[in-house]
């Protein structure tokens, strides 16, 4: 144990530079800041109506949230794919558990909804 093989010190070298190419590459990769939205397209999984809500500053939210007239917990997160609304996978097993919530409007199990391509409705559904 008490001598290093020349292999050895190839390999130690070999991973210095690594890290030091990698802190290299990340520190000084471009300029460009990743930009948060400040506002979530929402769906009324048991009507299909549309909603738009901003984001509060200081807080986080959770899904589904209150639907701002009823109260019930039924607004989950969609964004538009070539015209038409998705819903993210994640909650889909979430909502086909719920008897409650109507599961028919996923039109298919990558998340597309069955609902026309409206605009959505303002709505203070986060507060501030």
């Amino acid at each position: 144990m008490g001598t290093v093989k020349p292999w050895q010190i190839v390999v130690m070298v070999l991973a210095v530079l690594a890290v030091g190419g990698s802190a290299f590459y990340s520190c000084s990769g471009t300029t460009d800041k990743v930009v948060q939205s400040n506002s979530a397209t929402m769906v009324d999984i048991r009507t299909g109506d549309l909603f738009e809500a901003t984001y509060p500053e200081k807080r986080p939210v959770r899904y589904p949230a209150k639907h701002p007239t009823t109260g019930t917990e039924s607004l989950f997160p969609v964004f538009a794919v070539e015209g038409k609304w998705k819903l993210d996978g994640r909650y889909i097993p979430r909502i086909k558990a719920d008897k409650a919530l109507k599961a028919d409007l996923i039109a298919d199990r990558d998340g597309y909804l069955s609902i026309s391509g409206t605009s959505p409705t303002k709505a203070d559904i986060f507060g501030k």
